[in-house]
């Protein structure tokens, strides 16, 4: 699956919910930046280390790769990422990633158009591109930007307010501890001893799963259950 949008549309905290839905039924999600995926697994080429480097992205049963597009990567940037959606094509095994590019720069943004299009051509083979618009939710209080039409339908994913998809019964506590790399943070959820990597290195020592869905904003976007088909067991 692609979330592709504006900055602020909500693409991150949508791809972050469906990582957290996989958790809640027992399967596990990694989540990265593009950049940090693409660094990790270079540096790993250069050192000769590459195929025990791609464990840590082929592994996890749902993989999100975020800000796809958003910084400047290095020459071998397609080469070492079609590794990653190779693998985990061949083991159909669920992808999310966000990205501010539409897919026709995709080759401009990873150095090698070809390498971009079996890229995509492998993502969406049994995905989806999904656009999210309206105004920036960061912004929005400030009206900077034109508001989605009165008539449009708004659905409630996650918040303080509630959610279509309430905590399961018996959620147990979550214990935030940094990555061996000190880029990510790993959350290991008691219940079910999966775990979900996060970038969010200014999160505190320690969050309830109900305090960590809290942090999932409501965004005008897909209900969950249409992108269940996408991930199949996975998800549902």
């Amino acid at each position: 699956m692609i979330l592709h949008g504006k900055t602020g549309r909500g693409k991150t905290h949508l791809a972050v919910a469906i990582g957290y839905r996989a958790i809640q039924n027992g399967f596990e999600t990694f989540f990265t930046t593009a950049a940090e995926l693409i660094e990790d697994l270079s540096n790993a080429s250069k050192k000769g280390n590459l195929q025990e480097s791609l464990a840590t992205y082929t592994h996890a049963h749902v993989l999100v790769i975020d800000e796809v597009g958003y910084l400047t990567y290095g020459p071998d940037a397609a080469n070492v990422l079609f590794h990653v959606v190779n693998d985990r094509h061949l083991r159909k095994r669920p992808m999310i990633f966000t990205t501010n590019k539409p897919m026709t720069e995709w080759g401009k943004v990873l150095h090698d158009e070809d390498m971009a299009a079996a890229i995509l051509d492998r993502v969406l083979e049994r995905g989806r591109l999904i656009h999210l618009d309206g105004p920036s939710g960061r912004t929005r209080h400030l009206n900077l930007e034109e508001s989605l039409p009165p008539d449009t339908k708004r659905l409630r994913i996650s918040g303080i307010g509630g959610s279509e998809f309430p905590e399961p019964a018996g959620a147990k506590s979550a214990r935030v501890r940094p990555s061996s790399t000190g880029k990510v943070f790993a959350v290991h959820f008691a219940k079910s001893g999966t775990a979900i990597a996060s970038k969010y290195s200014r999160c505190a020592s320690n969050f309830t799963i109900a305090r960590i869905n809290q942090r999932l904003s409501s965004y005008f976007c897909h209900r969950i259950s249409d992108l269940l088909p996408v991930f199949g067991p996975v998800i549902s």
